[in-house]
């Protein structure tokens, strides 16, 4: 017979996905380094960061994989395994995002100027920003599942609401940006090359808003 606080730690999804979103905050940071040197036209500094980022993403896709995902998990889940799943796949969905970036931006061979290369800096930052404050959810989710009582559910609503505001703000700064390219005397090749990395840029803190909406779900369900 298992005691009951060890029950609760292996039924509680978000305590054992901690570790993934551990990873995807580092995996953040080297994002918005890399992007800062990049923006500072320091390619080959931004190179290590790069690698830190690949990095971190296959091991998010080895935690997925290969002990996270497993049937005996979805088992013991206090909420239903599609929400968990969809829960870490979005975290999967964001590291990809950043490799990309990564990928997309330094392919690149023509500067970009400004006022274009400042507001893709403050869009790449927002987005790295946003995904940082999931760790704080997935701690206040960890606890509200444990102890269900009106501190931690007050917690876990202000960390989630925190990160859907974040969101709004990064997609004002997208919309901003797109419509600032489209507006410039860059050429279509260069116009183009800049919405797609604008857009991939998006798709960061479009998953980050699954995530949160994800926990606003689980909190309301019975």
């Amino acid at each position: 017979m298992r005691l009951p606080g060890i029950t609760m730690f292996i039924e509680n999804p978000f305590i054992q996905t901690r570790v993934l979103t551990r990873h995807l905050k580092e995996c953040a940071f080297a994002f918005q380094q890399a992007m800062e040197c990049i923006i500072s036209r320091k390619k080959d500094m931004a190179l290590p960061f790069k690698e830190d980022v690949f990095r971190l993403r296959k091991e998010i896709q080895q935690l997925e994989c290969g002990g996270i995902l497993k049937s005996h998990f979805f088992r013991r889940l206090t909420i239903h395994p599609s929400l968990c799943y969809r829960y870490i796949r979005a975290h999967g969905r964001i590291a990809l995002h950043m490799e990309k970036v990564l990928e997309w931006i330094l392919v690149r061979e023509e500067p970009v100027a400004d006022p274009l290369e400042t507001e893709l800096f403050l869009l790449a930052d927002a987005a790295g920003e946003t995904v940082e404050e999931l760790e704080k959810l997935s701690i206040a989710a960890g606890y509200w599942l444990q102890k269900k009582h009106a501190k931690n559910h007050k917690k876990i609503m202000a960390a989630a609401q925190n990160i859907l505001d974040k969101t709004d703000n990064t997609q004002i700064i997208a919309r901003r940006t797109k419509r600032k390219i489209l507006e410039s005397s860059a050429s279509p090749a260069s116009m183009t090359h800049l919405m797609e990395l604008a857009s991939l840029i998006e798709r960061i803190t479009d998953d980050s808003d699954e995530i949160a909406r994800i926990v606003f779900f689980v909190l309301r369900s019975p």
